[in-house]
């Protein structure tokens, strides 16, 4: 197991048992009193929880404390995990943690609950990807089953007072397809929105007030087609696929 891409085998620990929970659900229907019929909402997913335990060795008691001191200085701060025997990855902030020493001073258990959510990135820990360059149209298969936040790159391969995307923002309660409007592109110079962090750039340097959206980046499950006004850009729309 690593956390942030640091091995707890350098705090002579192991992963020993992993107890994976869905994301939680919650929606805001309600019977008012005297009407007919409810109102049904539509669900929308919270945070996934999960308890993981670690074997914990040491030379002795004050070493095995040592060991499990390091372990929980590292989750201080929101982290990445890699499971040892799990393919995706938890994003998460650790939420609790307790103990157990057995009678003999050979190793001890410290259960872990974290609270997060589940994705799924490349061998190499980067995320997929789908380009397009002299096309108005971009097709992508998010192969997760929840909707996922995306980075979207622009280059323009000419000057462009604007340029109009759609398939990238959706009306949440609708479902309707909203346009993001990039205006003032210089030729050769990268536009980004990313969807995770709501940061937007032109080389680096801020440019959100030349891009009109109604919400940051995403993709559905599924398939996704991505239509631009122009053809005369590069794109290219990152992602890491979430699961419930």
């Amino acid at each position: 197991m690593k956390i942030n891409g640091w091995d707890i085998k350098n705090a002579s620990a192991k992963q020993f048992k992993v107890t994976y929970g869905n994301s939680s659900i919650q929606n805001s229907s309600e019977w008012v009193k005297g009407a007919a019929a409810p109102f049904l909402g539509e669900n929308y997913v919270g945070f996934k929880t999960m308890e993981i335990t670690l074997l914990v060795k040491g030379n002795g008691r004050q070493d095995i404390w040592k060991n499990r001191s390091l372990i929980l200085s590292k989750l201080l701060k929101p982290v990445e995990l890699e499971l040892d025997g799990f393919a995706h990855r938890f994003k998460g902030i650790l939420e609790k943690h307790s103990a157990k020493e057995p009678t003999e001073d050979i190793w001890h258990d410290i259960v872990l609950t974290f609270s997060g959510y589940e994705y799924e990135a490349q061998a190499d820990g980067s995320q997929f990807s789908g380009s397009a360059s002299g096309s108005t149209d971009l097709i992508i298969n998010n192969q997760g089953n929840l909707v996922t936040p995306a980075t979207v790159l622009i280059t323009p391969q000419v000057g462009l007072a604007s340029l109009k995307l759609t398939g990238l923002v959706r009306n949440p309660y609708t479902r309707e397809d909203l346009p993001v409007t990039v205006k003032n592109l210089t030729t050769g110079k990268t536009v980004t929105i990313d969807g995770e962090t709501g940061l937007m750039t032109e080389d680096e340097k801020l440019k959100s007030g030349d891009i009109e959206t109604y919400g940051l980046p995403s993709l559905v499950p599924g398939t996704n087609t991505i239509t631009l006004d122009s053809q005369f850009v590069d794109i290219t729309v990152k992602y890491f696929p979430r699961y419930m």
